[in-house]
């Protein structure tokens, strides 16, 4: 049996070809190859690129064999984000990209952001191997859904989960975002680490 046919929906793979295709463009600032992203999420060609196509839209181009991935929506950031002093990212974004953009870069970022319901500014320093300092240490990451379903396109998934996933200052100054989100929970801005690693190896363990 093709390891293909173990997935029986688009949401599993989708989230494979879109880490792949995100670790492999260094978060979108330079073409890569369509077959190294298949061989990465562990996916047939023609499937990686109907699922890049179905996670971003207008935002992604697949042809001659290259994905071309532009992730500066022209919107407003949530989130300013550096790599060795040059910015890196790019779209709204959500907390947890913070940590997915310095594994898929391998090499140090520097976050900042704004507590949503104080207004009180929040640094970080996150690298591959974990969050070097954050301002202030009181400073937590929402989490809606640890099952990401991102084929509705870039505009869905930043309505439903992006927006939904912010940092905040304090946890008591996200009370606010626990009442409007029973089953989510707070993380610790330097505990989401581990679990932001953890999402990764998923991403690219060997299909069964």
């Amino acid at each position: 049996m093709d390891q293909w046919e173990n997935f029986v929906d688009d949401k599993d793979a989708a989230a494979r070809a879109a880490w792949a295709t995100i670790k492999l463009s260094e978060v979108g600032t330079r073409a890569v190859a369509l077959d190294r992203v298949a061989a990465l999420a562990g996916l047939p060609a023609d499937e990686t690129a109907r699922l890049v196509r179905l996670a971003w839209r207008d935002q992604v181009d697949v042809r001659a064999g290259m994905i071309h991935l532009d992730l500066d929506s022209g919107r407003p950031r949530r989130y300013q984000v550096e790599a060795g002093g040059q910015r890196v990212g790019g779209g709204r974004g959500c907390g947890v990209d913070m940590y997915l953009v310095a594994l898929a870069l391998g090499k140090p970022v520097h976050v900042t952001a704004t507590c949503p319901a104080t207004g009180a500014p929040i640094t970080a320093d996150i690298t591959a191997e974990r969050v070097e300092r954050v301002e202030p240490p009181t400073a937590v990451v929402a989490i809606v859904t640890d099952d990401y379903d991102i084929t509705g396109g870039p505009d869905r998934t930043d309505a439903e989960i992006c927006s939904q996933q912010p940092f905040f200052a304090t946890p008591d100054a996200a009370a606010g975002w626990v009442a409007a989100h029973p089953e989510g929970r707070l993380v610790p801005v330097r505990d989401f680490h581990t679990e932001a690693r953890r999402m990764v190896e998923r991403l690219e363990s060997p299909l069964r």
